[in-house]
């Protein structure tokens, strides 16, 4: 049952929509739909962690050297600045302690690239979010040979 479950996420997660390709370290404008105190917080979060990068070939973990590098993206403060811009909306549900967020990226010229939905657990649910949605975002990043950066990053040589 358990196998059937896991299987059953992963063909979800293959045929779910993707975020198209952006050039490694492309420029966003982020815009927040929000004007709750959570939305506030999720939209500083998410600019911390669309900006930094993950994984360096300089650090070293108590396990050894990182193997995989994922550049941060370049957040403006002008939509005109920017290549690509990163619409969302966050509701928190104090009652339920969940958190939802929708996410829209466009391009320059107001046409949709790319949307999802997420529906966030308990527990911190603003940084899960914010997590989950970096993750989709930094991972689109490809770099000048063409390689997708995805979860982890590029492998280091």
């Amino acid at each position: 049952m358990r196998l059937v479950i896991a299987v059953l996420m992963l063909i979800g997660l293959a045929i779910s929509a993707k975020v198209p390709d952006l050039p490694q370290g492309a420029s966003l404008y982020l815009q927040n739909q929000s004007k709750s105190d959570e939305a506030g917080r999720f939209e500083f979060l998410l600019r911390n962690a669309l900006t930094k990068a993950d994984g360096d070939s300089a650090k070293k973990s108590r396990w050894g050297a990182k193997h995989y590098f994922r550049s941060g993206l370049n957040i403006v403060p002008q939509k005109e600045k920017a290549q690509y811009v990163l619409s969302f909306y966050v509701i928190h549900r104090e009652h339920t302690a969940q958190t939802l967020g929708d996410a829209v990226l466009q391009n320059t010229n107001g046409d949709q690239l790319w949307s999802a939905e997420y529906h966030c657990g308990e527990l911190d649910t603003v940084a899960m979010c914010v997590g989950w949605l970096s993750d989709d975002v930094k991972g689109a990043q490809v770099n000048p040979e063409g390689k997708r950066a995805g979860l982890l990053g590029w492998k280091l040589k």
